[in-house]
């Protein structure tokens, strides 16, 4: 798991390696639509409970890093030709801004570096459609929708940033004092039954495109400074998905203003 931060942060850095930075809710698009698990035509059961264990690490542009845990449980189904799901989940964590700036004489920084604690629960569900031609299902369209909240020190110290009057400092930062969000969009996913040459197991990938309404305009200056116009518009999301019996496994990587990676481990029953 070392190796693996160690590569997503050299990965990450190109993209987050900016004047400007953006301290943003942990649960944009990117982190807030996960991957919901469902039955697939050619299994006994048509009706599962999943439960599953997910770790984090996302970041915006700039020099704040978050990582977290997320425990999920959902019920899948799947019908002839439709399928669905619904879930709750839990989070923790804790941002942590540094800037590494070199001061010149008389210059300061615009916030203090911190470390911040998160939590917080949400829900998401899925619904969408499926044809299966031999040991593959096309869920060629699926509507899906998270919603969440974030309490702890972090989101009460961006809600403090965002009311208080301007800063002074070297970098610009824009704040976002949401704490509630919701994301919607659409997906589309391809299921590899039996894969592994082992008749009980799944290989699947996934794309994800949607959007959390007004999350951009949810941010605001601290400071004087021109900030650099943010590039992510949509919440895009790629996914893969694999199962063996009971247990599966999920990799996400996504972004909405922020940038994430995340890994999950699960069980079905």
């Amino acid at each position: 798991m070392k190796n693996s931060n160690s590569l997503f942060l050299i990965i990450l850095a190109i993209y987050t390696s900016s004047c400007s930075s953006y301290l943003t809710p942990n649960m944009t698009g990117d982190n807030n639509i996960g991957y919901l698990p469902r039955p697939v035509n050619a299994e006994e059961k048509k009706s599962k409970i999943y439960v599953s264990g997910e770790y984090n690490y996302s970041a915006p542009k700039g020099d704040l890093e978050m990582k977290s845990g997320l425990i999920s449980l959902s019920r899948g189904h799947s019908l002839k030709n439709l399928n669905f799901a619904y879930g709750v989940f839990g989070f923790f964590g804790d941002a942590n801004y540094q800037d590494t700036t070199t001061l010149e004489r008389g210059e300061s920084r615009t916030i203090e570096n911190f470390n911040k604690s998160f939590y917080g629960f949400g829900l998401r569900s899925t619904i969408g459609l499926h044809y299966v031609r031999k040991d593959f299902t096309f869920r060629y369209i699926n509507w899906e929708n998270a919603f969440s909240t974030e309490k702890g020190e972090y989101a009460n110290y961006r809600k403090i940033l965002f009311d208080g009057p301007n800063m002074r400092g070297n970098q610009n930062i824009a704040v976002s004092k949401e704490k509630v969000l919701y994301t919607t969009g659409l997906s589309t996913e391809i299921i590899c039954n039996n894969a592994f040459n082992e008749n009980n197991s799944q290989f699947g990938l996934r794309l994800f495109v949607g959007f959390t309404p007004n999350l951009k305009n949810t941010f605001k200056r601290i400071n004087n400074g021109a900030m650099e116009e943010t590039d992510n518009k949509f919440a895009i999301n790629v996914s893969t998905y694999f199962k063996v019996k009971r247990i599966f496994a999920n990799v996400q990587l996504g972004s909405e203003i922020n940038t994430s990676l995340k890994a999950g481990l699960g069980y079905s029953f």
